[in-house]
């Protein structure tokens, strides 16, 4: 009989542990350490890519609807990747303002 009680006490202990631990948790939760600075106004520079493959009917329109985004100009660059275009892809892109890059592969 003496060890079941000795195994109940061990059990109300470990419990008892546990329970303070969680409290302990709970209330330090509610201690605000330290302000930490918000970084709202961080914008960052990116590239769009477009890839084409005789786009010369929507490409113009891409382009000038990626130049009306509400983001500042300098801070992005439209890339077209004209691949082995046989219409003017390459032509109504760089009219529109795309920095175009060509690319001639027969094989493939």
């Amino acid at each position: 009989m003496e060890y079941l009680y000795i195994l109940q006490q061990a059990i109300v202990w470990i419990i008892t542990v546990f329970w303070l631990y969680q409290l302990l948790i709970s209330i330090c939760s509610f201690v605000k350490l330290k302000d930490k600075p918000m970084l709202t106004k961080k914008q960052h520079k990116f590239m769009a890519i477009i890839p084409a493959h005789n786009e010369e009917t929507v490409v113009g329109n891409l382009i000038e609807s990626l130049k009306k985004q509400d983001y500042p100009k300098e801070l992005f660059d439209i890339y077209v990747i004209a691949d082995n275009c046989t219409d003017k892809t390459r032509e109504i892109a760089e009219n529109a303002g795309a920095i175009v890059y060509e690319r001639h592969d027969t094989v493939r």
